[in-house]
């Protein structure tokens, strides 16, 4: 027994047009239940999701000496380097305190 397909009605059926036509007929026709399952579904993952991070916070050792090794940074001072900011700092303090030049009025009407 040989089967025989017709291989263009299944090319047209999987045109991505011909599926969105599908897909539309569909939910128009009975939308309300489909939707309302993709939302129950949606919602239950969210629900797992939420109560495994919630319940179920465990970490594996090898994760928690990550973790540690990640946030234990030394803070090393450099106080040449904190020398050199306040100069800069106050240098720009008596910038902006000193009074400025005149400057050529570009907004004057010439006479």
């Amino acid at each position: 027994m040989k089967l025989k397909f017709k291989t263009e009605k299944i090319k047209k059926f999987f045109q991505w047009k011909n599926l969105m036509k599908y897909f539309f007929r569909l939910l128009d026709q009975q939308g309300k239940i489909y939707i309302l399952i993709a939302v129950m579904l949606a919602t239950g993952y969210c629900i797992f999701i939420w109560y495994n991070y919630i319940y179920h916070p465990e970490w594996s050792e090898a994760r928690k000496q990550a973790y540690t090794r990640s946030v234990e940074h030394k803070v090393i001072f450099n106080k040449s380097n904190l020398k050199k900011v306040v100069a800069d700092f106050e240098k720009r303090k008596t910038n902006f305190q000193a009074t400025p030049k005149k400057l050529n009025d570009i907004f004057r009407l010439k006479n």
